[in-house]
């Protein structure tokens, strides 16, 4: 789905038409911001495109800075202008056929060519698979040579599922790469012009194994100060978990740790059931409430970062409420003083 700057809605997908029996094709549909069909777009609000490769479905749609919009998924890409035609200025008649790559994420680049990100074959086990294609439907060759490259873990199966460009144009994507019997969370990469970006865990490519098997990642995002978080699945497929892990910019997975201290009074008693609030910078907010003898504890608090740290209670005024402080390891003396 992506939404245009006007509110209106689009939504991309796969469809069974009757007029090629058992066979997908890409399907995108366009609502007015009252939820009602766009008859704008073409003609009627909806709209499906066949591809000769036989089976499509969107796995990823977007909006170019002219109001054009492109969808991608498996071996296809279309690009249609702003009342649901096909642009015949892209590719063949507004279609892409994408050789020797299953497409499950795309994204635009400043200058408007298409990133493109998923899975191939070159050998015997696919690999992730990282592609550009100019803004008029061809191959980049200025990307790695013939607008594709391939990246293998080692192991069996690999797959990019999602991509996001960094502000300095650098390509990150997340999947999963095939272990013994399992699989593991995978990212990579890329400088411009397709390379691996060394500066990235090493060699350009990050692997993570949760406690669980079979755990693969399907969305991934930047924060603001550059750390990558990337989201997806872990378990095996009778009773999975969502799975969630944080990288430093340079590949290595954030450390997180334990902190915590103790609410006492004057007298250095302990004080029971104060609220203690942990605010990140982002503002997100986690609380706890300090035990029978004082004590708190937070887990799982990312290091490298600057948080607030406030005391509540009824009965209780803290002279070092809030306290601002910067974790960079493991620490439990932030302790609250009650003022007399």
């Amino acid at each position: 789905m992506t939404i245009q700057p006007d509110g209106k809605i689009v939504v991309a997908g796969q469809s069974f038409t009757a007029e090629v029996s058992g066979i997908s094709v890409f399907a995108l549909v366009r609502y007015n911001t009252n939820g009602s069909l766009d008859t704008s777009f073409d003609g009627d609000g909806k709209l499906s495109t066949e591809f000769a490769a036989g089976n499509a479905d969107v796995r990823s749609v977007f909006l170019q800075s002219d109001g054009k919009i492109v969808a991608a998924g498996n071996r296809n890409l279309a690009r249609y202008l702003g009342n649901g035609t096909l642009d015949n200025t892209f590719g063949g008649g507004g279609r892409v056929l994408i050789s020797g790559m299953n497409i499950f994420a795309a994204a635009i680049q400043p200058d408007g060519g298409i990133v493109i990100a998923g899975s191939g074959s070159p050998v015997q086990f696919s690999d992730f698979a990282v592609g550009r294609i100019t803004p008029a439907g061809f191959f980049d060759p200025t990307f790695d040579t013939d607008g594709r490259v391939f990246v293998d873990f080692g192991t069996t199966n690999d797959s990019a599922r999602s991509l996001v460009i960094q502000s300095d144009g650098k390509i990150v994507t997340a999947g999963f790469a095939g272990v013994t019997d399992s699989s593991v969370f995978a990212l990579t990469r890329h400088n411009t012009d397709g390379s691996l970006d060394t500066t990235f865990s090493g060699d350009g490519k990050e692997t993570t194994a949760f406690t669980v098997p079979n755990s693969a990642a399907s969305g991934v995002a930047l924060q603001s100060d550059g750390k990558i978080v990337a989201a997806g699945t872990a378990g095996g497929s009778a009773a999975s978990d969502f799975a969630l892990a944080r990288y430093q910019n340079g590949g290595a997975p954030a450390a997180s740790v334990t902190i915590g201290g103790r609410a006492v009074t004057a007298g250095g008693r302990g004080i029971s059931k104060v609220r203690i609030s942990l605010t990140d910078a982002s503002g997100n907010v986690r609380t706890v409430s300090t035990s029978s003898f004082g004590y708190y504890s937070f887990t799982g608090v990312g290091t490298g970062q600057t948080y607030t740290l406030t005391a509540r209670a009824k009965r209780a005024t803290f002279a070092n409420s809030p306290q601002v402080v910067f974790i960079s390891g493991a620490r439990g003396d932030l302790d609250f003083n009650a003022l007399p």
